[in-house]
């Protein structure tokens, strides 16, 4: 099995099917590097939302941009609350957020990097076993730039 560990930062020449978003770290955070996904992006005025899923029906959604009335939108698992970890990112030192795993093969990272501007990335449906915190937070990081700067 290829390696499900997501880079830090998006790696030169590769394929992004949704804008800032490389499929290799989607593959990755899904496992499904000899399967068909199946895309939907959807580029509103403020913010951009990925959704990708796999045949097994796991579900990658990705949401960055500008918040609109400060309402992050996200799969709203990730609170302190439910024990969700505070993280600050690398690359976006001036936010805050919170990542969670759940048992329940759920995990997710919201992120707020500015006035209004945000990362929101959710996976129902992740392997177990595989580092679902540490990829959520790479993946964040490699499109911190794009989002918090957009």
């Amino acid at each position: 099995m290829p390696d499900l560990t997501v880079p830090s930062a998006i790696p030169s020449g590769s394929t992004q099917t949704c804008r800032g978003i490389p499929d290799q770290s989607v593959q990755a955070l899904l496992g499904s590097y000899n399967d068909d996904l199946t895309y939907d992006s959807v580029h509103l005025q403020n913010y951009t939302t990925c959704t990708i899923i796999n045949s097994d029906e796991n579900t990658l959604r990705i949401v960055y941009g500008h918040a609109d009335n400060d309402k992050i939108p996200s799969g709203k698992i990730a609170t302190e609350k439910n024990g969700a970890k505070p993280l600050t990112l690398q690359s976006a030192p001036q936010g805050s957020g919170f990542v969670v795993s759940t048992e329940s093969t759920n995990a997710e990272v919201v992120y707020q990097c500015g006035q209004g501007k945000f990362i929101s990335i959710t996976i129902r449906g992740y392997i177990l076993g595989t580092p679902v915190e540490s990829n959520l937070i790479n993946m964040a990081n490699s499109i911190s730039s794009l989002a918090c700067t957009t």
